[in-house]
């Protein structure tokens, strides 16, 4: 889990720094707001390696500004069709499966 969340994402992003500081490009990482900002149990170590990324996104930015731009996009709660309320809407996850009342 590890090396998928957070050290694949820092060597890739490494390995492509010399290119984006060349053309002034950006990275955006995939962040997941359940797992970085909210506590729980079960799958802890996703919300650790999350947390971890969400961290490097940001040292990052600080680190490679202004000639790369690097951002982290977060996805929250959606509405989803078909759900028990009155409009035929619930709010669930980004993970439909994973639905729990929010994250």
């Amino acid at each position: 889990m590890l090396e998928s969340n957070l050290t694949g994402p820092f060597y890739l992003m490494q390995a492509a720094l010399p290119m984006l500081r060349a053309s002034r490009g950006s990275i955006v990482t995939l962040l997941d707001l359940c797992g970085t900002t909210q506590g729980g149990r079960g799958m802890r170590t996703t919300r650790r390696t999350k947390a971890g990324l969400a961290a490097l996104t940001r040292l990052l930015a600080l680190e490679w500004a202004p000639e790369v731009r690097v951002n982290g996009v977060a996805p929250g709660a959606v509405l989803l069709k078909g759900g028990g309320t009155p409009g035929g809407w619930r709010i669930g996850s980004a993970r439909a499966h994973r639905y729990s009342g929010g994250c």
